[in-house]
């Protein structure tokens, strides 16, 4: 299945597609099916992410109307703010999807099924006409970054720590702290 993650509040890291991203409040991640990914929290303060899993089929009603290429641009790894003026909107979409999945009577699949779409139109308008608004990596990972991508590369391979300190020129230590750190 495809992964939403909506960070509405606190902060994470997110490593995914061996990039890593600095998710704020109003940030939303769409993770296409089978891709590796992982999210680091502080240890302190309040954190609340929605995560919703769909599949292929769940978007056949938007490839009818927009389109085989339309959807593959949207099921492309990406995050996104959702803008601050829409975010009460999507909020209140996805916590009626959670609502309607946990009352589970007649109609709730119909009800969840179009409040989905109805979300993923709203992603889709955000990421059409909100462009400038896509979230860039954390530029202060650029290093890290590097040694994600190495790791993900050779993940077929014994992979180790002071192997790999001394192949990017940092110490044992800060390596260590970067990947367990969540700032």
């Amino acid at each position: 299945y495809h992964e939403f993650l909506y960070q509405v509040t606190g902060q994470c890291n997110l490593f995914v597609n061996h990039k890593i991203y600095k998710l704020l409040p109003g940030d939303l991640v769409i993770i296409p099916a089978g891709e590796i990914h992982k999210t680091k929290y502080p240890d302190t303060g309040d954190h609340q992410r929605i995560v919703i899993n769909f599949f292929d089929e769940d978007l056949g009603l938007i490839r009818e109307n927009l389109g085989e290429e339309e959807v593959a641009e949207f099921l492309k790894c990406m995050v996104i703010s959702i803008p601050e003026k829409k975010r009460n909107y999507a909020e209140r979409i996805m916590s009626k999807l959670i609502f309607e999945s946990e009352l589970k009577d007649a109609v709730s699949e119909c009800l969840m099924h179009v409040l989905f779409q109805e979300l993923v139109l709203l992603i889709i308008r955000c990421q059409k006409y909100y462009s400038d608004i896509n979230k860039e990596i954390d530029v202060d990972n650029l290093l890290i970054q590097e040694v994600a991508t190495y790791i993900f590369e050779n993940y077929d391979k014994d992979v180790y720590l002071d192997e790999v300190a001394e192949m990017f020129k940092i110490s044992r230590s800060y390596l260590s702290k970067k990947f367990n750190s969540p700032s």
